[in-house]
């Protein structure tokens, strides 16, 4: 099976973990936009972890790999940190992670936790329909964080 490659970054905090390809500095502000929103702008640092693939040269390197990889990631991240709400940037974790779902703003229920899928950074960032989506799905989140 051909290679597949990923590079995330996912900051954590209080509870909340958003997760997705942030390789400009606009896309971690807005990442972490949307973490204060969910963390109450606390002062509390976030954490930030990467997530990698491939992890190595050897074994399975194929998306199916990846996705398993990728799920082991964020469970790993739930656990630990109490994480209740999750925020996946871009469609490439929406297809790894929700490959029957349609590509829009919404919620889903994932390893025990509130997930919000959404675009990717960039369409955030070029448009305010987007934005007003995304927003309309994270303060509609059912009881507290």
């Amino acid at each position: 099976m051909a290679s597949f490659s990923l590079e995330l970054l996912g900051l954590r905090c209080a509870r909340a973990l958003v997760i997705g390809e942030l390789p400009l500095p606009e896309d971690r502000r807005i990442a972490r936009d949307v973490l204060g929103t969910l963390n109450g702008f606390t002062e509390e640092e976030s954490v930030q972890t990467p997530f990698h693939w491939p992890q190595s040269s050897r074994g399975e390197q194929g998306r199916e790999a990846a996705t398993s990889a990728l799920e082991a990631f964020i469970r790993g991240q739930v656990e630990r940190a109490g994480v209740h709400v999750i925020v996946l940037f871009g469609e490439t974790l929406r297809q790894l992670l929700f490959p029957g779902l349609e590509a829009r703003d919404q919620r889903v229920q994932f390893l025990d936790a509130q997930c919000v899928l959404t675009g990717s950074t960039e369409q955030l960032r070029n448009s305010a329909e987007r934005k007003r989506s995304l927003w309309q799905c994270i303060l509609t989140i059912p009881g507290p964080i």
